[in-house]
């Protein structure tokens, strides 16, 4: 039996030990490629992730670092709780072998932390979450489906027909292809990929209460079997990255048995979401597609919030207890909202924002109310409105 025989018996075994003492016991200078992934692996599965890490950097040149090192790494951080590294190590590895499953399911649960601040979906809403920068430049949306099935064709179709956009598909095994389509465009990397799982731990089910213009969002949201994972990758600029995925998702809203798509941590009607994306076609930017405006009431007026601001760098925005009738508060979140992103402006903690001369709004910052983690509350009401 050869060394890389009895380490594969080894691995199958789960004797990670063995593995090591095995590999350590061999001169340094005689590791090559393979034994060195060997190695990190059994680190990895030995919880030793500094010590995987170690070695793939060490001993692996970056002119050498493929699908397998980028994989590792990834491994590695992501256990570590180093999420923004790990989803970029996943990214590299995905671009290498764009049909490895376990991959974009990493990917998949990357997006899911950065963009939730990991938050438990059986609580409310308001527990204590992170003030992650890092969950900006992650567009990401989960189109709910009522079986496990998909036309991938139509959706190349609907991209050519509704966006002049030719999807041309990087080249993978035939039965994964069936399942993911990965393709470079202009603007960057378009990944869609179908889980043949339902959202875990009823996540879906707690998005579709936050939508209060859907009556019928948590039934529907109960009879999903899978779901598409749908985002786009690279280093471009984040609006026309932006703009590409709305493309994207509401094609993916068009195929036959989709029940709605999960955004910005709620659940909205397939239909509104193509609709909103037309604004696209006008030469206007998609604020509906890339924000949520949530409105609830409380106990001393309207209450409104922004969900998806994290994805371009900013602070969610909150305006708690107005006077304001819930159309005028929503206009006005959307007004700030339009400002903010197209201006890359940064509001601050102290400062006042206003839309004419007269007019001067206090912000300050605190913990979320209806948002995780931090955000800027705007003072505003009919007499300073």
């Amino acid at each position: 039996m050869t060394l890389t025989e009895q380490l594969d018996d080894w691995y199958e075994e789960d004797e990670f030990e063995k593995m090591v003492e095995a590999i350590e016991g061999i001169p340094r200078e005689e590791w090559d490629y393979e034994i060195v992934h060997y190695l990190a692996c059994a680190w990895n599965n030995l919880d030793e992730y500094e010590k995987a890490m170690e070695v793939l950097q060490e001993r692996i040149e970056e002119k050498d670092r493929e699908n397998r090192w980028y994989y590792k790494m990834g491994y590695a951080l992501f256990y570590l709780d180093r999420i923004e590294e790990a989803l970029e190590a996943f990214r590299k590895s995905l671009e290498f072998c764009p049909d490895d499953e376990d991959v974009l399911e990493y990917i998949e649960d990357c997006e899911n932390i950065l963009a939730d601040g990991d938050r438990d979906p059986e609580e409310d809403g308001e527990d204590e979450g992170e003030d992650d920068e890092e969950s900006s430049g992650g567009f990401l949306g989960f189109i709910l489906l009522s079986s496990a099935e998909w036309d991938k064709e139509k959706l190349k179709k609907d991209m050519k027909d509704d966006w002049n956009i030719i999807v041309e598909e990087a080249e993978g095994e035939a039965e994964e292809k069936e399942k993911l389509l990965f393709s470079m465009v202009e603007g960057g990397i378009l990944v869609t990929a179908l889980m043949e799982m339902q959202v875990p731990d009823g996540e879906a089910e707690w998005a579709a209460e936050r939508n209060y213009m859907w009556p019928n969002a948590v039934e529907a949201a109960k009879k999903h079997k899978a779901h598409l994972m749908v985002t786009v990758m690279g280093d471009g600029d984040i609006i026309e990255k932006g703009i590409l995925f709305v493309k994207l998702a509401s094609c993916c809203c068009k195929q036959k048995h989709t029940l709605g798509i999960y955004v910005n941590r709620t659940l909205i009607q397939p239909d509104l979401y193509i609709g909103f994306a037309e604004m696209i076609k006008g030469d206007d930017l998609p604020i509906f597609n890339w924000v949520w405006f949530g409105l609830y009431s409380g106990e001393n007026g309207m209450c409104g919030y922004t969900e998806g601001l994290k994805v371009f760098g900013k602070d969610e925005i909150e305006v708690l207890d107005t006077d304001l009738e819930p159309r005028e508060l929503q206009e006005f979140l959307m007004d700030v909202t339009v400002y903010v992103i197209s201006e890359d402006v940064v509001l601050q903690d102290g400062e006042t924002i206003g839309f004419t001369e007269e007019q001067k709004l206090s912000i300050t910052c605190s913990e979320g109310v209806a948002v995780d983690g931090m955000s800027l509350k705007i003072d505003v009401n009919r007499q300073n409105y």
